[in-house]
């Protein structure tokens, strides 16, 4: 760390990035401090080890609430989302649910401690944890051993020790990509089509084109400006549709998932053909 209050500033770079606010807060997390209370006085907090997160950021970005949080030594950088996995850690355990060691498991290129309620990992997480979206978060995170990634019923969180801005920033785009297509509870009126894919949904009528042969015959008559155009739209979802798609693994993608899936392929097809043209 650059100075004892580096991840409050960290925090104020990252709330100008995300056109956030920042506000004073007090916020005794045991996952990043510890603390008694007096006899007959438990409003009160004594510190034992670590601070308490001074200092909070509140922001709507990529149609999601994100809440991150610091004080001089963590940041924690949470989506607020209620997501139908049952809560499990990797690294390190959630303190605030005293959650039970469930073994190690290989995500990506690392190997991590895993922690769930019961000391066991359903299939739902054992999905979650082979998600293409979330081997990308954590290689990326690349966390220390005092860092971890919470997946929980109201969203997903990840602690990091003394980030830089850059940091924070790529965990909040990888933080999102896997949040966006986590399997939402069913009665909820939302889950039929992750809300990241809404901007989408105009240039699927146009663009989702099924025969290999129409869809680059249409591609192919189009003006460059269009393509790049088209590109710009699309091209930044490419990989979290990608991994919406593989999600439907072992059963039938939904309408939705195939018509996204081929506008995925024409944003591919048309980035060749404007660097064919460029060449």
């Amino acid at each position: 760390m650059t100075s004892d209050n580096s991840s409050i500033e960290t925090l104020r770079h990252v709330a100008r990035e995300l056109n956030g606010r920042l506000s004073d807060i007090e916020l005794y997390d045991p996952n990043v401090c510890t603390w008694t209370h007096p006899d007959h006085k438990p409003w009160e907090f004594i510190l034992t080890s670590g601070k308490p997160f001074s200092r909070q950021v509140q922001a709507k970005y990529r149609s999601e609430k994100l809440r991150l949080s610091a004080n001089r030594e963590f940041l924690v950088v949470e989506v607020v989302k209620e997501v139908q996995t049952g809560p499990i850690s990797l690294n390190r355990p959630n303190k605030v649910l005293a959650l039970l060691f469930a073994g190690r498991r290989k995500v990506g290129k690392k190997t991590y401690n895993a922690f769930t309620t019961d000391g066991q990992i359903s299939k739902a997480q054992e999905f979650v944890l082979a998600m293409p979206t979330f081997e990308a978060l954590l290689d990326e995170a690349n966390l220390a051993t005092s860092e971890g990634i919470h997946i929980l019923r109201n969203g997903a969180a990840i602690y990091l020790n003394g980030p830089s801005a850059d940091r924070v920033l790529v965990s909040v785009q990888r933080l999102i990509d896997f949040i966006a297509i986590v399997p939402r509870p069913a009665n909820d009126p939302d889950s039929a089509l992750p809300t990241i894919f809404s901007a989408l949904l105009p240039l699927v009528e146009k663009w989702a084109i099924h025969d290999d042969s129409e869809r680059s015959a249409f591609l192919e008559r189009l003006p460059t400006s269009v393509l790049k155009a088209f590109l710009l739209d699309v091209e930044p979802y490419v990989r979290v549709i990608d991994s919406y798609v593989d999600s439907f693994r072992g059963r039938n993608p939904s309408e939705q998932a195939i018509l996204l899936g081929r506008l995925a392929e024409s944003a591919l097809e048309a980035k060749q053909i404007v660097a064919k043209r460029h060449d």
